[in-house]
């Protein structure tokens, strides 16, 4: 799938999908501007546009950003109906500003669907001939693809004139937080003559709707609400948990800086060796205080990683000798399966050694003594998830399976939750495997748990890199 134009407010960017339907229209509106085309011609195209932007949220919300940022609203409040019965493709803008005398807000203007496809159709060949509208365009990863899917399923079960009002939910997949000062501005979808509770992309009801249609479109409706809901409650919780982090490391890390300045001092002139000991630990345990909020911290707020494309077998390698002599100690046997070169893909080699580490200490924690932990890679197929339509990449899959006690339902869907706590089964689930899952979602790859009565196997799955893929990763929300 491939980018509208950007949308540029106030120096900042925000970029919307672009279907493969409103490509096909747009080219034909292209194709016959210049005049020559006739008048039936003409607006049979923009009635298709139209139809277009009925069936396509981002178009809609593109298309009336872009007509508000213009001012492209008529002074006497009259449509561009008339220049499209004219065939007219350039329709005659006039910038719109708010009467001094009425004091009318601008969000408060309103706009039809004739309205928005006349002036995308006058505009289309300016948009997309703009460079600048195109310069460092992000990329589009399978985690994006997915939630462009869950919105496009989230807003099937909302009425046309609440689209433009959740647009923000769109434009924040590639793009800062919207400002209220900016949303105030948007205008307002209205069509009288369109019916909103009909089915999209009909021309009529159908004469007979049964008890099983009605309750599978109320089902699907559901579930669109519940995922969309389950999205948004995640960004709310860590926006919480950023806010909880800067509280932390201001409140509590000046006292533990102070705590371990003091018992170093009094470890310098402590002759006894038990008192010795004693003010090591205190020193010991502040340190640990002090790491626990930076890894709260790191999941609320973690930096940008610095990525390089290449071959993920020497980070593992490196990974799993960090631990070899620690494994050594408690008689538990490392073993590594791992083919001579894998396909490149792009991730921060500090990130991904931190990850592999967290999850091989959980693995060794979970064993005690005696036991194995076996570090495999493999290439997956090219529809690792035949759940998930958008998902048409291939993978790289690292596993890191042990003999230890297995995992509980419930701690698996927690595992990856901070300071969920797993040691009644003799595993700690900590702030460890919650930065493992902010580095992955960090690198567009996924990270899960499985495992039984007996075992366990963590698998992080990232994207094979694509030839022409850029070094430089996109903002996006997964930040969500």
């Amino acid at each position: 799938m491939r980018l509208l134009p950007c949308l540029r407010i106030a120096g900042q960017r925000w970029w919307l999908p672009l279907s493969a339907g409103a490509a096909d229209v747009l080219m034909h509106i292209m194709l016959m501007s210049g005049g020559d085309a006739p008048a039936r011609s003409v607006g049979s195209a923009v009635d298709r546009l139209a139809e277009q932007i009925n069936d396509d949220p981002p178009l809609m919300i593109f298309t009336a950003l872009a007509m508000t940022a213009s001012g492209a609203m008529s002074e006497t409040g009259k449509t561009f109906e008339t220049d499209r019965q004219r065939g007219n493709m350039a329709a005659q803008d006039q910038s719109w500003t708010p009467d001094a005398k009425t004091n009318e807000d601008v969000s408060r203007r309103r706009v039809t669907t004739t309205e928005l496809a006349c002036w995308l159709s006058s505009h289309t060949i300016d948009l997309f001939s703009d460079g600048d509208a195109f310069l460092a365009a992000p990329e589009v990863t399978p985690t994006t693809r997915a939630r462009w899917g869950e919105l496009q399923s989230y807003f099937a079960t909302l009425p046309r004139h609440h689209w433009i009002d959740q647009a923000d939910l769109w434009l924040e997949v590639f793009g800062t937080q919207v400002s209220q000062d900016w949303k105030r501005t948007w205008l307002c979808w209205d069509d009288p003559a369109e019916q909103d509770d009909m089915p999209r992309g009909q021309g009529s009801a159908p004469p007979t709707v049964t008890p099983l249609q009605r309750l599978a479109r109320q089902r699907k409706q559901q579930l669109a609400l519940e995922s969309e809901f389950e999205f948004q409650l995640e960004q709310v919780k860590l926006a919480s948990l950023k806010e909880l982090a800067y509280g932390l490391s201001h409140e509590i890390n000046n006292p533990l800086t102070n705590i371990s300045t003091r018992a170093q001092q009094l470890q310098r002139d402590e002759a006894d060796p038990q008192r010795r000991a004693s003010l090591q630990r205190i020193v010991d345990q502040a340190y640990r205080a002090h790491e626990m909020i930076a890894d709260l911290m790191f999941y609320a707020n973690p930096p940008q990683p610095e990525f390089s494309v290449g071959d993920v077998t020497p980070v593992v390698q490196v990974a799993i000798g960090d631990w070899m002599d620690h494994a050594d100690e408690q008689a538990i046997q490392i073993r590594s399966d791992l083919p001579s070169s894998l396909p490149p893909v792009k991730f921060d080699a500090d990130m991904l050694r931190e990850t592999l580490a967290a999850l091989i200490q959980n693995a060794i924690e979970a064993i005690g003594r005696h036991g194995t932990v076996i570090v495999s890679t493999q290439v997956n197929g090219d529809r690792p998830n035949d759940d998930d339509p958008a998902d048409h990449h291939r993978w790289i899959k690292i596993h890191v399976a042990d003999s230890g006690p297995g995992l509980s339902p419930q701690a698996r869907r927690h595992a990856f939750d901070p300071y969920f706590s797993g040691r009644e089964a003799g595993r700690g689930l900590g702030l460890g495997l919650c930065r493992a899952y902010r580095i992955v979602q960090l690198h567009q790859g996924r990270i899960h748990l499985a495992g039984g009565a007996a075992g366990c196997v963590a698998t992080i799955q990232l994207p094979i890199a694509l030839p022409s893929a850029s070094l430089n990763m996109a903002n996006t929300s997964t930040s969500r």
